[in-house]
C-alpha cells in the first residue's frame, strides 16, 4: 500500500516537535525528510507521506513509472515547476503552535496558522515557502521566495531567536541572514576574495580548491 516502504536519495533529516497529544506529551517522532525531488514525512512506524514535490502515481500492483507533482505549484510557473535537488530544509517555528480551543482534525488541535517550511533547491538555487493550511491536512502552497543564480545556494537553518533563516551560498562563499519572506538581511560570514586559498564547487557538488594551497584556504578569517 502506498506509505509503506522506503525512501532513497535522502538529502535532510529533522525530527518533528509534535507530541501525541496535548495531554499526552510523548513525542510522535515523526520525521521529516527531503530527498532530491520531494519533502516527506516519516512516522515512527514508517509510513511515508510525500508532502511537496514528485511521487510516483500508484495503479492497481503498487507505483508505476509515472510521476504525479504533489501540492499546490500554481504559484510557480509551470515550466519550472518541481524540484531537482533539495538538500535542506527548516520550519518557521513560529507557526508551529496548536489551537486546542478549536476542535481536533483526526484527534489533534489544529494550529493557529499555518505551518510555513523551507526548503533549497541546489540545483535551481532557489528558496521555496511551503505554506500548509492551518485548519485541514491539505497540500502546500509552493512559493518561491529568493532566487540566486550563480550563487550555489545550499541549505536553510532558522535562527529561532531573531525570527529569521541563515542561508548558505557555497559559490559565493558567503553565508547570509535571510528573512521569511527571502530577503537578504545582512553577509554573516564571506570569504576574503583579495587573499590566496580559493575554491569551486562542481558539477558533482563537490567543492575543489581552484587556486593557493589547502593551508592558505583554511587560513582565511572568519
Amino acid at each position: 500500500p502506498r506509505g509503506i516502504g522506503t525512501t532513497c536519495f535522502t538529502t535532510h533529516i529533522e525530527v518533528g516537535r509534535a507530541t501525541q497529544t496535548t495531554t499526552d506529551l510523548t513525542p510522535r517522532r515523526n520525521k521529516y525528510i527531503c530527498t532530491a525531488w520531494s519533502f516527506r514525512r516519516v512516522s515512527n512506524t514508517g509510513e511515508l507521506t510525500t508532502l511537496a514535490g514528485w511521487r510516483h502515481k500508484m495503479g492497481p500492483n503498487g507505483p508505476t513509472d509515472e510521476l504525479e507533482l504533489v501540492g499546490d505549484w500554481s504559484a510557480i510557473p509551470e515550466s519550472e515547476r518541481g524540484w531537482q535537488l533539495l538538500w535542506g530544509m527548516c520550519w518557521d517555528s513560529r507557526t508551529l503552535t496548536v489551537d486546542t480551543s478549536q476542535p481536533p482534525i483526526e484527534g489533534r488541535p489544529p494550529h493557529f496558522a499555518g505551518p510555513r517550511a523551507y526548503v533549497v533547491d541546489s540545483r535551481r538555487e532557489a528558496l521555496y515557502r511551503l505554506q500548509f493550511p492551518a485548519a485541514t491536512h491539505g497540500p502546500a502552497v509552493v512559493t518561491k521566495v529568493l532566487h540566486l543564480p550563480g550563487s550555489g545556494m545550499w541549505d536553510c537553518v532558522e535562527d529561532p531567536d531573531s525570527a529569521t533563516m541563515i542561508l548558505s551560498l557555497r559559490a559565493e562563499h558567503r553565508v547570509v541572514r535571510v528573512s521569511f519572506d527571502g530577503q537578504i538581511l545582512e553577509t554573516i560570514v564571506q570569504r576574503n576574495p583579495a587573499l590566496p586559498g580559493d575554491a569551486g564547487i562542481g558539477g558533482d557538488h563537490v567543492a575543489y580548491r581552484t587556486s593557493g594551497t589547502q593551508e592558505q584556504a583554511e587560513a582565511q578569517p572568519v
